[in-house]
């Protein structure tokens, strides 16, 4: 086939054959219009064939902060995931995270904050830092290798979470 798209201007009848394998058809839907990402992911966990499995996929999907709608960071550590929190300057970090093969170019952050899946314990804040791409091969892909130094700028200052709790308490 030259692509995986299916439309029939004019409706026409389907015919599914197969004479060297088996052929099962599961579910079909017929939609007006395309999708969104959460309708496909709806339509996912409701296939799945046991309720457990299903609230299983709900829980771990849902990762959205109710009260805002955007990403819950707290949930992603919960899940086990580390977050990478950068703030950089005018329109910095579209620079560092553009289509360029650069690795040698530095470039300034305002703020680093790492959230450790591990607890509080292993979080960090960095402040006034310096950050650059690594590796020529991967530099263009959209998952960047990054660089970060604590020592490349004298006013660079690095601290440690030591809050209780949900309150974050850094310490120099």
């Amino acid at each position: 086939y030259q692509d995986t798209l299916f439309a029939q201007r004019t409706p026409r009848g389907i015919l599914l054959d197969s004479t060297s394998a088996d052929l099962e058809i599961r579910h079909v839907r017929i939609y007006e219009t395309a999708l969104t990402d959460d309708e496909v992911l709806t339509n996912y966990i409701t296939d799945r064939p046991t309720l457990s499995e299903m609230e299983e996929l709900r829980e771990r999907n849902d990762l959205l902060n109710p009260d805002t709608g955007s990403i819950s960071y707290d949930k992603l550590v919960n899940r086990g995931k580390a977050v990478l929190s950068i703030a950089m300057p005018d329109g910095g970090l579209e620079r560092l995270w553009g289509k360029s093969t650069d690795t040698k170019t530095d470039y300034t952050f305002t703020e680093l904050i790492f959230r450790s899946p591990y607890g509080k314990a292993y979080d960090l804040r960095v402040t006034d830092g310096v950050i650059r791409r690594q590796g020529t091969s991967t530099s263009t892909y959209p998952i960047k290798n990054l660089r970060i130094y604590l020592q490349k700028s004298k006013t660079t200052k690095v601290y440690r979470n030591v809050g209780k709790g949900q309150e974050d308490q850094w310490e120099e």
